[in-house]
């Protein structure tokens, strides 16, 4: 292999460790965020009573409305089709390079080419199981 061939799929690999890197990052921080924001908000209340009282109240109950963040799990299976689209195109892509080039190179395309397929497969079979969990869980239980 050529040495050049090598730092380049290197380098690629040291950025993307280093998008993942700035990704989490920047939730942790905004997770950090939201939390030395709602400790200030309180640490106003002077006793356990005044915090009872306003919890209790309707601001109170939109306040706790905010801490929970429940994701939604039909956003997340979205996601993942995105995902796996994304992917099929790419690994679709490497496999039609793969059977227009000559006979002594489609070898360097059609290995790349099933992969990023069968990531894709992957994400869409996981798609279709969460989805499935979640209509099951959606459907109320017979008494």
């Amino acid at each position: 292999m050529e040495p050049w061939l090598v730092i380049f799929i290197l380098g690629e690999m040291a950025f993307i460790i280093f998008l993942v890197w700035i990704g989490s990052n920047f939730v942790i921080k905004r997770r950090n965020l939201r939390s030395e924001e709602r400790l200030k908000i309180l640490g106003r209340f002077s006793s356990g009573e005044e915090l009872t009282n306003f919890l209790g109240s309707e601001p109170g109950r939109l306040f706790l409305e905010t801490f929970a963040e429940r994701p939604d799990p039909r956003r997340a299976i979205a996601r993942t089709v995105q995902i796996a689209v994304v992917l099929a195109f790419l690994g679709f892509g490497f496999l039609a390079l793969s059977f227009f080039l000559s006979k002594t190179d489609w070898e360097a395309y059609f290995i790349p080419g099933i992969l990023l397929t069968m990531a894709c497969l992957g994400a869409l079979v996981g798609a279709v199981v969460s989805a499935r969990l979640v209509r099951g869980s959606d459907r109320k239980p017979q008494s």
